[in-house]
């Protein structure tokens, strides 16, 4: 089955991202996985870059295509491609999988409208605390251009499900992009069952307690990710560990 993933925002290579791990694990799974992408990826000094063009259209080191194209703008946060709908076409894709549902979708639409026998399915990332703050004009601002939003409402009748990604973001999807109810859907996001193996092989756990001075007998909370103030249920793990 051939699989296309098209995600408006930064693509970066070796990463665990939803984006990362759903594709490497469809190929895994016997798939032809595309992933069309902006030309943005961030380095490993930690920077956003934009690639040199023997990365414009590769095959990366989890047997995924990566196609990128070129951004209409001057930075990242310029999510419009160009020929984004003949790239689709060249891939003949069986499943289109969007990542986001507010980037692109004139031409995703229009593919899909010519293209019946294609399933759709989209994710959404943004939730009330990263996209949403109520108290603020881009919410208020937001609010309202979603619920009258040709964007993502457009994909309404083409797209089979639309997967948030936490609860949060499931209620968000309802509340702000008016998808219906009926279409929304939980997709939690998992780790890399190869990585996960690694770490619980005993030997692995004993040098990282030894590393870090860790007691065999101690408690230990491992995560992954970033961990901030927006991060709550993992700071509320590591409270008790601060009282005692």
């Amino acid at each position: 089955m051939k699989v296309v993933h098209i995600l408006a925002g930064s693509f970066s290579d070796g990463w665990t991202y939803q984006e990362n791990l759903l594709t490497k694990w469809q190929h895994k799974n016997g798939h032809e996985v595309t992933m069309i992408t902006s030309r943005w990826s961030w380095n490993a000094e930690g920077f956003m870059t934009i690639l040199p063009e023997y990365k414009h259209d590769y095959v990366n080191e989890d047997g995924v295509r990566i196609i990128r194209l070129p951004c209409r703008g001057t930075d990242r946060y310029s999510m419009g491609f160009d020929d984004l709908y003949l790239s689709i076409e060249r891939c003949n894709p069986d499943i289109i999988f969007m990542h986001e549902v507010t980037h692109n979708t004139n031409a995703i639409i229009e593919y899909l409208r010519n293209h019946r026998n294609v399933t759709a399915y989209a994710d959404s990332h943004s939730d009330f605390s990263n996209s949403g703050n109520k108290r603020s004009i881009k919410f208020q601002i937001k609010r309202i251009l979603g619920r009258t939003s040709r964007e993502s409402r457009a994909l309404i009748p083409y797209v089979k499900k639309f997967f948030g990604v936490l609860p949060a973001r499931v209620d968000y999807l309802n509340y702000v992009y008016k998808i219906p109810k009926d279409k929304c859907e939980l997709l939690l996001m998992g780790a890399d069952d190869d990585l996960a193996a690694e770490a619980a092989k005993p030997e692995v756990r004993k040098k990282l307690r030894e590393q870090y001075n860790i007691s065999p007998e101690d408690f230990l909370i491992m995560t992954g990710g970033k961990i901030d103030l927006a991060k709550s249920q993992t700071l509320l793990l590591m409270l008790p560990a601060r009282i005692t």
